[in-house]
């Protein structure tokens, strides 16, 4: 072949070699596309039964994973299956390490310095309240045995079990389980997770002594490798192969040590393990890759894109392959116009088209901050290169997917702008002596008078030797600007915006009121009070309004309602308490209650003022009235209703059932004897039924002697009854329940009848809820007449707890006979009474003795001074103490001018004091003296513990008539025997007033 044709394919070569960023690009693009698509993700089956790998990792990335198995156990609450288990095999390649857990893009904060339970190592991320929610476990492939925690839960699974066989030696996988919390997660996928992975160790030649570095790894021993990031020592083991553990080769080359000479290859990694500093302080390696390799992808162009992580660049020459990260900082040769054999041809081209020539760098990547997802960098503008080209933007884009780094970004597009710049390439033939030229590697300095070239740096990028020795060299212009990189001026400022996951918001109540409200008979007469609740009632999702009251400033805080309230779409509900009481201060709020289980939140307190509602004759009438018809009539009345109500639910059962009854089975006996006119029975009934609907018991004993009177003709019958049902139905899904006991005694004659009746019941109905009711009633009837004894208990959903006590004269006696309290004809006799607060409409007493009173809110004592006559007055005093001797002791005196029709009235407090049991202070006695005359007295007992005792005393006199008086206070004790124990007349001003009568 001619010299020249040879030259001019060198010179094609050059210029048509992927050697810039973005060449490379365009010829990873081309590539890509001339491939079959694939499908995202990784492809096949899982190793866990011995199939081929699938992938490797390498260096730090996040991967999907494939999910393999996935079961539920366990139980939370009402909620079954709580525990969601997710298995997921993380490449096929041992020695990986887990490093977090994402989920819906969101860091899960895996720590592995948490406490390790059975289901794992807890993601903090997801612990509420103190508790875990999600947990993950790692193999890394060195395991021998099955994972202890699935075996456990699903190894005995008929379906899909997770046996010991499933060990899955050499195979990463992780194991998450996820505890149902919809107020953190309404739903996990198995696809929702990802996980953050440190690939898979790698062998390092600078840490083998044996190859020219130091340390102990060694090629060929994968125990000896460690986990890295450093693209060039990831492209090293591709180039001589990935083995697995028992020496096997998986995927890549075949290159030996010799193929990769060990000072080439050590510099470039060197050089991406190089510190750069950060804008905002601290430092990074220059160069950092990850990302998980498929296996069936050419481990070529797998090379091709790690170089593009890095801007490094590859040749093969004389036998090995070279490598460079950038360009050449010096030159290993010099050359000038005189070294060129000018009997050979040579080329340059110095002026590529304008729209192959880009002057803004566009670039994404993948980006750790924000859930390891794809994103746009920030583009690198060439503002002169933009100012040259007329103004005129061109984009140029890199896809950097298995960059990690924003900052490593930046620098990767700052390279690729500078060098789409270098226009200047050359084909040259040297002569023989310049053989050793190193593609990539070795430098060139090119002073040239013909070119305008002044020891200008090339870097060769093809070296061919000629048959005829010369060595033909492609060119490439070499510039240093796009080596230097100084933070300050070149890095751009970003924005990164992590990938928080976000939990279900909490639904606050909408519109949401409480106001006093009364429940009205039909009559419009207020029976109960009540709390009107009010929201807004366009809801979806709702399955009821959840309420509560409480008291407010109570200590310690004590909630009197908490109740569901079901008629969401109504938009209010008024509900009243046993709890409630007139002019009660309360509080209420109220909250959204989910068909599903979601956070939900809840109102502030709001404040509730009730009113007043006062007891009404009728009030309780509908209640007594439904109690007695539970109680039931006569006992033949009673024994029916029950066998109706049994025979009822069997034939229901039988009817409705979608099968045959599986068990009814009846046992009766009776013993009947007559004689004459006189008949004694005895029976009993044992019946049980079941279905599927539902099933009951009963049992029904009565006895039963009637006699015919000849010589009156009227009939009389005793009778006796002790009866037990128990049920349960689920009828078109409404669940009822029911247990109930009758015990009666009964005696007619004629068509008068006496009878004791006991009766509890315990049920349950979807429609009505809980209801218990205990009753013992002893009455009388006739035709004409009905007495009634009773005491009635009820406590149910939505209602009051009560005892109803009905009868004509009701009595409470203490243990020797005394009427303690009398309620006789509607009137009530109590013996003594201390009442907290006292509402009346009309107050009778011959006495009353007061700490204090008040006319409509005002004091009385402060209504005498607002009538005082002009000259009353009030007369201070201090306490006065004084001692247990028996004698009087004036504690105040004053004058006050008095007019006709006027009367004095005194108030004082007395504090008396008993230091110790056995004291002898009897009691002590308080006079009024108008002049040396007794006007009033007072006796004030001291039948008390030890300690001290607060009275008010009150005194008042007659109208003294006119003039003006000296009126005064003096104490004693009675029955003194020690003096020493001291009366204290307290309150330090004594209201001595005159008044109009």
């Amino acid at each position: 072949m001619p010299w020249a044709q040879i030259i001019m394919i060198v010179v094609s070569l050059v210029i048509n070699m992927a050697v810039g960023m973005l060449q490379r690009q365009r010829q990873i693009d081309e590539n890509a596309n001339a491939q079959p698509e694939q499908a995202p993700g990784l492809t096949g089956k899982t190793r866990l039964g011995g199939e081929a790998y699938r992938s490797i990792i390498f260096g730090r990335c996040a991967v999907d994973g494939y999910h393999v198995y996935g079961r539920e156990w366990g139980a939370s609450g009402d909620s079954p299956n709580a525990y969601t288990v997710d298995v997921f095999s993380l490449g096929d390649f041992p020695g990986v390490t887990l490093a977090g857990v994402l989920l819906k893009g969101a860091d899960t904060v895996y720590d592995t310095g948490e406490t390790e339970v059975t289901t794992g190592y807890p993601c903090t991320g997801f612990r509420d309240n103190g508790t875990d929610y999600l947990w993950a476990r790692f193999h890394d492939g060195s395991q021998t045995a099955a994972d202890s925690y699935l075996t456990a839960k699903f190894g005995s699974l008929s379906s899909l079990p997770w046996t010991s066989d499933f060990i899955g030696t050499g195979l990463p996988y992780a194991v998450v389980t996820a505890l149902e919390n919809e107020d953190l997660f309404s739903d996990i996928p198995d696809d929702d997770y990802r996980f953050i992975v440190d690939g898979v160790p790698l062998y390092d030649p600078r840490q083998d002594t044996t190859a020219g570095g130091s340390g102990s790894h060694r090629w060929g021993t994968p125990s000896t490798y460690e986990q890295t990031s450093n693209p060039i020592v990831a492209i090293y083991n591709i180039r001589r192969g990935i083995y697995d553990q028992d020496g096997n080769k998986v995927w890549g080359g075949e290159a030996t040590a010799y193929e990769l000479p060990y000072a080439v290859w050590s510099a470039a990694m060197d050089s991406c393990d190089a510190t750069v500093s950060l804008k905002g302080g601290g430092t990074e390696p220059r160069y950092e890759w990850g990302a998980e390799i498929s296996l069936d992808q050419d481990p070529e162009q797998v090379i091709e894109r790690i170089l593009m992580t890095c801007n490094a660049h590859q040749a093969r020459h004389r036998g090995q392959w070279l490598i460079k990260v950038g360009v050449p900082s010096s030159a290993a040769y010099a050359i000038s116009d005189d070294t060129i054999m000018v009997t050979e041809r040579q080329a340059g081209v110095f002026f590529p088209e304008p729209d192959d020539v880009p002057n803004v760098i566009a670039a994404t990547f993948t980006d750790p901050d924000s859930g390891w997802t794809e994103k746009e960098a920030r583009q690198r503008r060439f503002s002169s290169y933009i100012t040259a080209d007329g103004g005129i933007e061109r984009v140029a884009e890199l896809d950097l997917g298995w960059v990690h780094s924003q900052t490593q970004v930046q620098r990767l597009q700052n390279k690729a702008g500078i060098e789409a710049r270098k226009f200047n390439r050359h084909a040259i033939v040297l002569p023989p002596e310049y053989a050793g030229i190193r593609p990539f590697v070795d430098g060139i300095a090119w002073t040239s008078e013909r070119e305008g070239y002044s020891a200008k740096l090339f870097t060769p990028v093809l070296v061919t030797q000629l048959p005829n020795g010369y060595v033909a060299v492609g060119l490439l212009e070499t510039d240093q600007d796009g080596e230097t990189w100084t933070p300050a001026d070149d890095e751009l400022d970003y924005d990164t915006v992590p990938i928080d996951y976000v939990r279900p918001p909490e639904q606050s109540i909408v519109a949401f009121s409480a106001t006093a409200a009364t429940i009205s008979d039909k009559d419009s007469n207020d029976k109960r009070l009540a709390i009107l609740f009010g929201w807004d009632a366009n809801l979806k999702g709702v399955r009821a309004v959840r309420v509560q009251v409480r008291v407010k400033d109570a200590s310690p805080e004590k909630v009197i309602l908490d109740e569901e309230i079901l008629n969401v779409s109504d938009g209010s509900a008024t509900r009243a308490s046993g709890a409630f009481y007139n002019g009660a201060i309360l509080q209420a709020r109220g909250k959204y209650v989910p068909m599903r289980s979601r956070k939900t939140a809840w109102t502030g307190w709001i404040d509730v003022t009730l009113g007043e509602v006062l007891i009404q004759k009728d009030e309780l009438s509908d209640v007594l009235r439904d109690l007695r018809d539970w109680m039931g009539g006569s006992i033949r009345e009673i024994k029916g209703d029950l066998d109706e109500a049994f025979l009822q639910l069997s034939e229901n059962s039988s009817a409705q059932s979608l099968q045959q009854i599986s068990s009814n089975q009846n046992l009766a006996a009776a013993i009947l004897n007559s004689e004459a006119r006189v008949t004694a029975a005895y029976e009993v009934k044992v019946a049980a039924v079941a279905s599927d609907l539902g099933g009951a018991v009963s049992r029904i004993e009565t006895l039963e002697v009637d006699y015919e009177n000849l010589r009156t003709g009227v009939n009389v019958n005793a009778s006796a009854i002790n009866a037990v049902q128990v049920s349960i139905t689920n009828l078109d899904g409404e669940l009822s329940a029911l247990s109930e006991t009758v015990i009666g005694n009964q005696v007619a004659i004629g068509d008068a009848t006496a009878s004791a009746l006991f009766r509890t019941s315990a049920s349950y109905t979807a429609a009505a809820g809980y209801k218990a009711r205990v009753g013992f009633e002893a009455r009388w009837s006739t035709s004409i007449d009905y007495k009634s004894a009773a005491i009635f208990l009820e406590v149910g959903t939505g209602s009051k707890s009560r005892i109803l006590l009905t009868a004509d004269q009701t009595a409470i006696l203490d243990t020797d006979g005394n009427v303690v309290a009398l309620f006789d004809s509607g009137t009530t006799r109590i013996a003594n009474a201390r009442i907290r607060n006292l509402t009346a409409t009309n107050i009778k007493t011959k006495s009353l003795d007061a700490d204090e009173i008040l006319v409509d809110g005002t004091v009385l004592t402060d209504l005498i001074k607002d009538k005082a006559v002009s000259d009353g007055r009030a007369v201070a005093a201090t306490g006065v103490d004084f001692p247990d001797d028996g004698k009087w002791h004036t504690i105040i005196s004053g004058n006050v001018n008095c007019t006709g029709g006027k009367r004095i009235v005194v108030i004082f407090n007395a504090l008396l004091l008993k230091p110790y049991a056995g004291s002898a202070v009897e009691f002590c006695r308080m006079q009024l003296r108008r002049g040396s005359n007794v006007v009033a007295q007072k006796y004030q007992y001291g039948g008390y513990a030890v300690g001290e005792r607060n009275e008010v005393i009150f005194m008042e006199t007659d109208d003294p008539g006119d003039g003006t008086f000296t009126y005064s206070v003096r104490m004693r004790t009675v029955s003194a025997k020690d003096g020493t124990h001291p009366i204290r007349a307290e309150d330090p001003t004594i209201i001595m007033e005159v008044y109009k009568k």
